[in-house]
């Protein structure tokens, strides 16, 4: 399908954890089991499309590719990350409800998902953005349109992801420690990762060929994506990138999509085509849609079209323990943005 327009609608919910004047009186929010905590936020994100789906401002047409996305740290449980094994269910269960036809014209950005696995005693930190095409029952590659799931992995870990004593200094590797998994530990970035205390630096190329490998440049649709994960944007990630080792994808990404928690579209790291789109839903509750290129940093706005307010408890026919608000500090909202031209690359 070639499509013609983008029209984004961003799921805004605060997914930062409790406040309290000391972090040890903060706390993350949800269930301490993974399976539970999963499985509950993706009921609550089913409902939050749903009710999107029914605002009359969603373009019906054919030619209009609808992008729905969440912000950073949606999927994290009340331990701080998952076990990294668990992750990979949450593209499993929503691609049960993504798979109807009605979404055939749908992507989704889940929101990025935290899990941990455990290396010689320090736990290495997987943020991993989530990324579906709808109306597909399948995550093979489509040969004609790229992929119908693509996992892309944030690099950086910011000193505002985890709770953690703020008197300890996040540039010394070595005073990383987080409160994570039932307790405090020392974290360090995933394999491939430019952060302190990598394992190993990748130096490939940021094309996603796979899907699966974590790099920030793919297709989906029959689009040209880039996408990074709250602090990889504002350290220029991808500008980064297709400036000095992939400037083949100069003037080629059409979207460039930012899922963040404490972070918004930086002039400096536009990496889109003349006329590109770029598109961010942060874990604090705002969004912003906006026409751009890579030559310089100005920003056009694009208006949104309709607010909505998110039902108190779309998961009112269960217990109160299972409510909304045990998982997030907001109820949530969405804003559905004016269609837009999908930019020549």
């Amino acid at each position: 399908m070639a499509y013609s327009k983008v029209q984004f609608i961003a799921y805004k919910i605060n997914t930062f954890p409790t406040d309290g004047s000391d972090y040890k009186n903060r706390a993350y929010l949800g269930n301490a089991n993974a399976e539970n905590d999963i499985s509950k936020r993706c009921a609550i994100m089913k409902t939050a499309i749903r009710e999107t789906l029914t605002d009359s401002k969603i373009e019906g047409d054919s030619k209009t590719l609808k992008i729905f996305m969440a912000p950073e740290f949606y999927f994290r449980g009340s331990e701080g990350a998952y076990p990294i094994e668990k992750v990979s269910s949450i593209l499993t269960e929503m691609r049960n409800y993504t798979k109807n036809e009605k979404f055939k014209h749908w992507m989704f950005v889940f929101g990025p998902a935290l899990g941990y696995l455990d290396v010689d005693n320090k736990k290495e930190i997987f943020n991993v953005a989530l990324v579906q095409k709808g109306g597909v029952n399948t995550a093979e590659k489509d040969q004609l349109a790229g992929h119908n799931a693509v996992l892309v992995y944030k690099e950086y870990i910011s000193h505002i992801d985890f709770l953690r004593d703020m008197n300890k200094d996040w540039t010394n590797k070595d005073e990383r420690i987080v409160r994570v998994s039932s307790g405090e530990s020392l974290v360090i970035p995933t394999l491939g990762s430019r952060d302190l205390g990598t394992m190993g630096v990748n130096d490939k190329s940021e094309y996603n060929a796979s899907g699966l490998g974590g790099g920030s440049i793919f297709q989906m649709n029959g689009i040209t994506f880039g996408l990074e994960v709250c602090l990889d944007h504002l350290i220029g990630r991808l500008r980064d990138a297709i400036a000095n080792k992939d400037t083949s994808w100069i003037g080629k990404i059409q979207i460039q999509l930012v899922p963040s928690a404490g972070a918004f579209i930086q002039g400096s790291a536009i990496a889109v085509c003349d006329r590109g789109l770029l598109f961010n839903v942060d874990g604090n509750g705002v969004s912003q849609a906006v026409i751009a290129d890579y030559n310089t940093a100005k920003l056009i706005e694009i208006a949104a079209l309709s607010e909505g307010s998110l039902q108190a408890g779309p998961m009112s026919q269960q217990s109160t323990i299972s409510s909304h608000l045990r998982y997030f500090n907001t109820n949530g909202s969405y804003v559905i943005y004016n269609p837009s031209k999908i930019p020549t690359p």
